[in-house]
């Protein structure tokens, strides 16, 4: 399944321009009203939406029907409105830490000492993400990290819904490698990795056009990338799988859940690369099976219309 095309949502059109106007008007409440108040706000809107955008539900549904088997239209709906409730607060915690000075998160991370050890060897760190908890509060926990962070991400100045270090007053703590651009950004990925530098990147969302691989997910057949570990085995960098989740609000716990050293004969092995995408789709599922509604993929992630 393909991630579906969401440049449309970054045009200059009518949507666009409501989309941009809604996220100011909401970003001016958090900033004069604070995220108490903003948090009621949240669960008026995301209720208005579940209830008049019936597409929501089609959405979420093939997930669902996962994690969820034999449940009732009701059991499915509510859960529909709590998952896009903690996909909210996803969006206004990263938005209160880049607005307010005042703002506090509390985070776990008990193994960041591990990891900055990991980078101090100097080979290059793949650090692989996935859409579940909230990930861009993961990456604001390397500021102290003993090399360079770089985040390899689709990212568009213009988008309505701005991240954390769009919003704030100081420089971005960290380099961004465009996805989009040419070669999909592996080139400039390549070389900071052989300078010893650190990459953040996403393992769960194959794009067309880049290396994947079927494995098994949820009971069912899905394509993964294969490009972080293509890129491990070519420049000999570790991959360390990297995971968050809400314990709380304004509370997230980051775990270290792999690291794995991948061969350098592996990128020349199509099957080798489909079992380091494989090992990770079972972390992912044993991560998603003990945060069920912390997994944002709102669109029908096996392509099989399951519903």
């Amino acid at each position: 399944m393909k991630v579906a095309d969401t440049a449309s949502s970054h045009g200059r059109g009518l949507g666009y321009r409501l989309e941009l106007l809604g996220h100011q008007i909401f970003y001016l409440w958090l900033r004069f009203f604070g995220y108490n108040a903003s948090c009621v706000l949240l669960y008026f809107v995301v209720a208005c939406y579940c209830l008049f955008s019936p597409g929501i539900h089609r959405r979420t549904r093939p997930y669902l029907m996962r994690m969820f088997p034999n449940s009732s239209s009701f059991s499915y709906a509510w859960q529909t409105y709590r998952l896009c409730c903690n996909f909210g607060l996803v969006l206004l915690e990263r938005a209160w830490v880049g607005i307010s000075p005042q703002a506090s998160i509390e985070s776990d991370f008990p193994g960041s000492d591990r990891m900055f050890d990991l980078m101090r060897q100097g080979r290059g760190v793949i650090i692989l993400n996935a859409h579940i908890g909230n990930w861009q509060m993961a990456l604001s926990l390397l500021t102290e990290s003993p090399v360079q962070i770089n985040a390899h991400m689709r990212y568009h100045e213009e988008a309505a819904a701005k991240h954390w270090f769009d919003l704030q007053d100081r420089p971005c703590p960290f380099n961004i490698i465009r996805s989009d651009d040419n070669f999909g950004g592996m080139l400039e990925a390549s070389a900071v990795l052989l300078n010893g530098e650190a990459m953040v990147m996403m393992g769960d969302r194959w794009v067309e056009g880049t290396r994947g691989a079927e494995v098994t997910f949820l009971g069912s057949r899905v394509k993964m990338p294969v490009s972080p570990y293509y890129l491990a085995s070519a420049t000999g960098a570790l991959v360390i799988v990297l995971f968050s989740a809400a314990t709380g609000r304004r509370s997230y716990r980051v775990d270290i859940v792999d690291v794995m050293d991948v061969p350098s004969d592996v990128k020349n092995d199509p099957d080798k690369l489909a079992e380091c995408a494989s090992r990770y789709a079972g972390l992912l599922e044993n991560f998603v099976k003990k945060y069920p509604l912390q997994w944002y993929n709102f669109y029908d992630y096996w392509g099989d219309s399951k519903a």
